[in-house]
């Protein structure tokens, strides 16, 4: 018996939306910030965008590696035709 595609698909939307939330949320301190200097506040900018960097990075992360388990364990069931 194979395993319920929806899951397969909602495990993988899942793995994909929080490894590009992470991917999209670094590349964008690197390009957002660039050529920023002291004026206007940009040092507040920095230190709030990176708050919220570490916390976007710390759930995808999480996320990704729990989606990553679920993705393992469906696909070695489908294998095994459990």
């Amino acid at each position: 018996m194979m395993p319920d595609a929806a899951a397969l698909v909602a495990a993988r939307f899942v793995h994909y939306a929080s490894t590009t939330a992470v991917f999209g949320g670094t590349a964008f301190r690197v390009y957002a910030f660039q050529g920023a200097t002291a004026v206007s506040g940009a040092a507040a900018a920095w230190r709030g965008f990176d708050h919220w960097l570490l916390l976007v990075s710390r759930a995808g992360a999480l996320l990704a590696l729990g989606s990553a388990g679920v993705l393992l364990w469906l696909t070695s069931a489908a294998m095994a035709d459990t």
